[in-house]
């Protein structure tokens, strides 16, 4: 019996705590907890990272980070013998295996080659030619085919969403390789097509001081660690620096609920740091309460990373 991979609990925000910590959020991240030691604020501060990152999953409608993917579904077959599946999940990264067949009891895994299926847009798949050609024998369980006018079982697995991980060692300068706990979402260059090398891709390692962004190298095996480098790093990193695809947009979404999720309300004025004259004017809201704005901001952000309808 086929059994849909579910995603898991997550365990690891999307931002860390040191980068929580030094960006301009103006809280007191030192009293989370009153009278705890400094590693009880810096665990509850990581708990609050982790449900907003949860948070910013349920606004996208999806997993954003870098993950494995598992669907079956159903899907006509065009009058070319042509299959467009459509992904729940988006950006659709890499295509690792597809399965398919008149008969859902009966389906056969079918060649994967530089040319098919087709990746469009990193939001839909096209299978070539599945009635007939160079896939025919996939599709011999169960009765013939029809071009146009049938439609196949399919089941498939594919990698969606962006890296998001840490370094699980330290990292010196100048050095070419990073090891990090979960590589997935990464992606190797792709060499010797019609339109010459696509490089790999590019992450940014967060680490307060000595951010850095790093390509994977064009030898680099998807999926495996080390992660090897294009180029040296420009500086060394301890373990547990984030490294992450992410674009900044979605990192700065993420601090934002988190500060949704951490602020108190003033007792003695109506906005926070009220006699202050620093306090950040865009918490201010007059809908949602003063922490409104923040999460109307994420919000807006993040829906731009819903998986489109097609």
């Amino acid at each position: 019996m086929a059994v849909p991979l579910i995603d898991g609990l997550p365990t690891s925000p999307y931002i860390t705590v040191a980068e929580f910590t030094a960006a301009p959020t103006w809280l007191d991240n030192e009293n989370l907890i009153p009278g705890g030691t400094g590693d009880q604020q810096e665990a509850e501060l990581f708990n609050v990272l982790l449900r907003a990152s949860g948070w910013a999953n349920r606004i996208a409608e999806q997993t954003l980070a870098g993950h494995v993917v598992i669907e079956s579904d159903r899907y006509p077959v065009d009058r070319w013998g042509n299959v467009y599946i459509v992904p729940l999940n988006n950006p659709v990264r890499q295509v690792n295996a597809i399965a398919l067949g008149s008969d859902f009891q009966n389906l056969a895994l079918i060649p994967l080659t530089a040319t098919n299926p087709w990746i469009e847009r990193q939001e839909s798949i096209i299978l070539s030619q599945v009635s007939g050609g160079a896939n025919l024998s996939s599709l011999q369980f169960g009765p013939p085919v029809r071009a146009g006018a049938d439609e196949v079982f399919v089941q498939y697995k594919y990698v969606a969403g962006y890296c998001s991980t840490v370094l699980t060692a330290p990292a010196n300068e100048a050095a070419t390789q990073i090891t990090v706990a979960d590589p997935t979402g990464l992606q190797a260059a792709v060499t010797g097509g019609l339109l010459g090398t696509i490089p790999g891709s590019v992450a940014r390692i967060w680490d307060p001081g000595v951010e850095e962004a790093v390509q994977v190298a064009d030898n680099w095996v998807a999926g495996t660690n080390p992660v090897l480098l294009a180029s040296p790093l420009q500086n060394a990193h301890a373990a547990g620096a984030g490294v992450s695809e992410l674009p900044a947009e979605v990192h700065q979404a993420i601090q934002e609920l988190a500060v949704g999720l951490l602020m108190r309300e003033d007792v003695s004025f109506e906005e926070p740091f009220g006699n202050t004259p620093f306090g950040p004017t865009v918490r201010e809201s007059h809908e949602g309460g003063t922490a409104g704005g923040l999460i109307n901001h994420a919000r807006e952000i993040l829906f731009r990373y819903t998986p489109r309808v097609h």
